[in-house]
C-alpha cells in the first residue's frame, strides 16, 4: 500500500479488510485513520494527518490482485486489521522491523520503508500524472508539498524543457 498507493506507514497500519474494495482489476483502499505509538502503546487515531489525507487510493494491477487476496485471507481469519497485532493493529515500528528483516534474507539491497511512498509519488510525476491528482491521491495538504518534496526533474527533463540552441 505504501509502494503502490503512496500510503504513509501510519495509514497502512490502520487499514481494515473492509477498507479495501474491488473496482474491476483495481483495489481501492479507503484511508480514514492512522496508527501511531503514544506512551509506548499502539493507538488508533480516528483521524488522519490532515483533512486532505482522508481519501480513496487506487492500487493498480497486478498488485491489486495480491492485496485483494490478502484482504480475503485476513477476513477469513477474522482479523480486524490488515496488519493484525496481538490485540489490535500492528505497531508501525514493528512493521518496519519485519520489513527490514525480510530484506536481510533477500539477494538485493534494502530499500528504506520511508522511500516507498517517496518513490511512488516521484514515479507518478515522472510518468506524467497530473500534479493536482498526485497531491490528492497522496493526501497532501497542498500542491506545494508535492512540488517541494517530490518533483525531482532529471537532466533529461531540464534539457527537454529548454529551447534548442541556435545552429552554429
Amino acid at each position: 500500500m505504501m509502494a503502490f498507493g503512496g500510503l504513509r506507514r501510519s495509514e497502512a497500519c490502520a487499514v481494515r479488510p473492509s477498507d479495501i474494495q474491488e473496482d474491476g482489476l483495481w483495489a481501492v483502499v479507503q484511508v480514514r485513520r492512522t496508527v501511531v505509538k503514544a506512551g509506548g502503546r499502539v493507538v488508533v487515531r480516528e483521524a488522519t494527518k490532515t483533512d486532505e489525507s482522508v481519501r480513496d487510493v487506487p492500487i493498480p494491477p497486478p498488485w491489486s490482485s495480491r492485496l485483494l487476496l490478502l484482504r480475503d485471507e485476513a477476513d477469513a481469519r477474522g482479523d480486524t486489521w490488515m496488519l493484525q497485532g496481538t490485540d489490535g493493529p500492528r505497531d508501525p515500528d514493528a512493521v518496519s522491523s519485519i520489513y527490514g528483516r525480510w530484506f536481510s534474507t533477500q539477494p538485493f539491497s534494502r530499500i528504506p520503508m520511508r522511500n516507498l511512498r517517496n518513490s511512488y509519488t516521484t514515479a507518478m510525476i515522472a510518468r506524467g500524472a497530473d500534479s493536482a491528482m498526485v497531491s490528492k491521491v497522496t493526501g497532501h495538504a497542498s500542491m506545494d508539498v508535492t512540488y517541494r518534496n517530490y518533483l525531482r526533474p532529471s537532466a533529461e527533463d531540464f534539457i527537454a524543457a529548454l529551447p534548442s540552441p541556435p545552429d552554429a
